[in-house]
């Protein structure tokens, strides 16, 4: 391995830890947000929702409380899947997206390192790779 490709290879690492970290920060509210709403579905009552909150809804999978609100929106706001009709993509977007972030591995093999650019990371998993940087250069 060259100089150069260590040093891109550091790089990505870096652009990525700086990335994942505030994506995850600043993006964190959302699922406890479907943890409330979901919360306030099956428990009115505060005391019960509380309890319902910490131990049921909050150990879902992020995939599982978008999959029930969607369940949720369908049998009772189907007027506000209407007005929305975009609202469940999103959701399932932001969510692949967050995955990516979270769980896929940087792809440092020497095709990626040769084409990628400097402001570049680039994931890679079975089937995809996404790329992420300033694409305005």
């Amino acid at each position: 391995m060259s100089n150069d490709s260590a040093a891109s290879i550091h790089d990505m690492g870096k652009i990525a830890e700086q990335m994942r970290g505030a994506f995850i920060n600043e993006t964190a509210w959302i699922e406890v947000l479907l943890t409330d709403i979901i919360s306030h579905y099956f428990c009115a009552e505060k005391h019960r929702r509380m309890l319902f909150f910490t131990d049921v809804a909050d150990s879902m999978s992020f995939h599982h409380k978008t999959a029930l609100l969607r369940k949720l929106l369908e049998h009772e706001s189907s007027d506000l899947l209407t007005q929305n009709p975009k609202l469940p993509d999103r959701l399932d977007k932001f969510r692949d997206f967050r995955n990516i972030l979270a769980h896929k591995h940087l792809d440092t093999s020497a095709t990626a390192i040769t084409r990628r650019k400097p402001d570049e990371v680039l994931f890679f998993g079975s089937v995809t790779e996404i790329c992420l940087g300033d694409r305005r250069g």
